[in-house]
């Protein structure tokens, strides 16, 4: 009776050491993240937002004005401009989609009285999409 034990005890521990992992790191992977507005229906004009977690190789506008440049040697300050931002309103090209990166608004104006918003009221998720 032992025997069977032991046995089964074996298989257990085989099986279980062949779901140790996915494989090999596979390394980084290029590609680009989009920069997604989402907050209140108002008529948001301008953003400014600061990019951290890893290297920002550039930084494309979709449909907006865009300004960018390192900022303080950890993350890229972003400035985007335009009518009604909502959805997408850039993407950043980035050397690994896999590496944690993170959006947080500075400030936000309103389109047309210029009057600063509460960057509270405002998410920015990041879409990550390899090449």
């Amino acid at each position: 009776m032992r025997r069977p034990v032991l046995l089964a005890m074996a298989a257990l521990g085989a099986l279980l050491a062949g779901c140790g992992g996915d494989g090999p790191d596979p390394g980084p992977e290029p590609g680009y993240l989009e920069v997604v507005v989402l907050g209140p229906a108002t008529n948001t004009g301008a953003l400014l937002f600061d990019v951290a977690g890893g290297t920002v190789d550039s930084v494309v506008a979709e449909g907006t004005y865009l300004i960018s440049a390192s900022h303080a040697g950890v993350a890229r300050r972003v400035a985007v401009a335009g009518d009604s931002l909502h959805g997408t309103v850039a993407r950043l090209y980035v050397p690994d989609v896999h590496q944690r990166y993170s959006a947080t608004l500075v400030e936000a104006a309103h389109g047309i009285t210029h009057q600063l918003l509460l960057p509270a009221d405002y998410r920015l998720p990041l879409l990550a999409h390899a090449q």
